[in-house]
């Protein structure tokens, strides 16, 4: 996975041609993980949906690669408090520096929010 950037942000993307990269097992989505948990099917919808949600979140882990690189925790991505789902997050780890002045990071943000 990669994203063009041109942005101040994405200066250390100038090393990889331009571009964010996402890496293997750097990205954490719990979506894809739950699809492929249910064997490849497409994704429930309603109650079915939340209940196999909840199912997954407690039965299974991140891989290795995705806890050690890009931060990957089920409790934490997978939001549900009082049996209801109130958020959800996917994690990542990219070619941007981890120390960032904050008035470009809010720019490579936004622009990843688009991606």
């Amino acid at each position: 996975r990669s994203l063009r950037c041109s942005l101040v942000g994405c200066r250390a993307a100038d090393s990889y041609g331009g571009t964010l990269v996402l890496g293997e097992g750097s990205v954490s989505c719990f979506l894809e993980d739950f699809q492929s948990w249910l064997g490849g099917s497409t994704l429930p919808t309603g109650e079915e949906f939340f209940r196999k949600l909840l199912e997954f979140r407690r039965s299974t882990e991140p891989s290795s690669q995705q806890k050690e690189v890009a931060g990957a925790d089920w409790e934490r991505q997978i939001g549900f408090i009082d049996g209801s789902l109130k958020y959800v997050s996917v994690t990542f780890r990219s070619t941007m520096p981890s120390i960032e002045p904050l008035s470009s990071g809010r720019e490579v943000r936004d622009l990843i929010e688009g991606f």
